[in-house]
């Protein structure tokens, strides 16, 4: 058994869920082979979970070893990337939430998951014009600099990441089961679509885990936990999608939802999250004015990402562009986006060297010069 596969074998265990994961995890740093497990190690696990692992090991030639087989065969032949919890490669705002998933599988470039990223959801039964508001305020936000997050699912979901790829922008599909099944089949050029264009997939389930309703609640959380805000663009009452706005409001994410008629059941959801707290909105712009302090939060994550890479005195033309423009009172990011015309992400970007350059600062009220 490889490294690679001694990561799966913890995922394919029967009767253990992530949350026994993050405590192997949290106890030992990374999940351990477990084949080589030390006294220290046994010691800590509950007997269940050895006799597992005893069993899982010494059939060789039982339903256990086939999963595994097939799953890291899978991996390699298409090239996925394990990402577990607690490695630098593992997404920032991910970390933070409850119940984060030990183990990430992506298809495509996953340092994209490190952008700052706007999760775009609503229900799969929707009318016409959702799909067109789906479609055009991802569009947007793809302008911008957001990556656009979704479920892959027909819908609203579909729309908002044709709408990223109409920008040329990035857009994440988060799925309810191993990479190997992508659901539902009619968009599998849409996926193949999405990693043509330099965006991923993204499962917490390995290749090979079937098709299960429980998992599609599951994988919400993750669609929230990537994000800095999730819009609902169109829900019923009973939309899956208000799953993912309670997620992201528990994870402390902003909650921005679309209006309709009143009447309308498609978006009695909608009125219902508006009405318990979350954020209407009518245009992008109104959304990444919304959005500032929850950037703010983005660019300590990338500062600190960056403190062991210290910049050259020289400032580029765009730096110093955007320096011009920042006072010694503070200015809000939306300010600040007018003002230089850049995209979200650049800005971003550009406010990071500037702040480890020492030129600025960020304070509650926005960003100042220092010099």
């Amino acid at each position: 058994m490889d490294e690679l596969q001694s990561k799966i074998f913890w995922h394919l265990l029967p009767n253990f869920p992530n949350s026994v994961l993050l405590r192997i995890q949290d106890a030992f740093v990374e999940l351990p082979h477990p084949e080589y497990l030390i006294a220290e190690q046994r010691d800590w696990m509950p007997e269940l979970l050895l006799q597992a692992i005893n069993a899982a090991i010494q059939s060789p030639r039982a339903e256990f070893s086939q999963r595994l087989e097939y799953a890291s065969n899978f991996i390699y032949t298409n090239g996925l990337c394990l990402v577990e919890r607690g490695s630098n490669d593992y997404p920032d705002l991910l970390t933070e939430i409850p119940d984060a998933p030990a183990l990430l599988y992506v298809l495509g470039d996953f340092k994209q998951l490190h952008k700052p990223q706007m999760a775009i959801v609503g229900s799969r039964r929707c009318s016409r014009s959702g799909q067109l508001d789906s479609r055009a305020f991802a569009r947007c936000m793809a302008q911008k600099g957001f990556g656009i997050t979704s479920g892959l699912a027909i819908g609203i979901d579909t729309a908002a990441h044709q709408g990223a790829l109409d920008a040329e922008g990035l857009t994440s599909a988060v799925i309810g089961s191993g990479l190997d099944k992508i659901y539902p089949a009619k968009n599998k050029f849409l996926a193949q679509e999405i990693i043509e264009s330099g965006g991923t997939l993204v499962s917490e389930f390995p290749p090979g885990m079937p098709l299960l309703p429980e998992n599609f609640p599951k994988r919400n959380r993750i669609i929230s936990g990537l994000s800095v805000a999730s819009l609902v663009v169109e829900a019923s009452e009973r939309s899956g999608s208000l799953i993912t706005a309670r997620l992201a409001l528990e994870q402390g994410r902003e909650v921005l939802v679309l209006p309709g008629n009143i009447h309308d059941p498609l978006k009695r959801g909608c009125h219902r999250l508006i009405r318990d707290g979350a954020t209407l909105v009518s245009s992008a712009d109104q959304m990444v004015e919304e959005l500032g302090s929850l950037l703010g939060f983005q660019l300590e994550i990338v500062s600190a990402k960056n403190a062991k890479h210290p910049l050259s005195d020289d400032l580029s033309h765009k730096h110093e562009a955007v320096f011009g423009h920042i006072e010694f009172e503070p200015l809000g990011l939306d300010d600040l986006l007018e003002l230089t015309g850049l995209e979200v992400h650049a800005l971003v970007e550009i406010l990071t060297d500037l702040e480890l350059q020492g030129s600025v600062q960020r304070t509650p009220e926005g960003i100042k010069r220092l010099e």
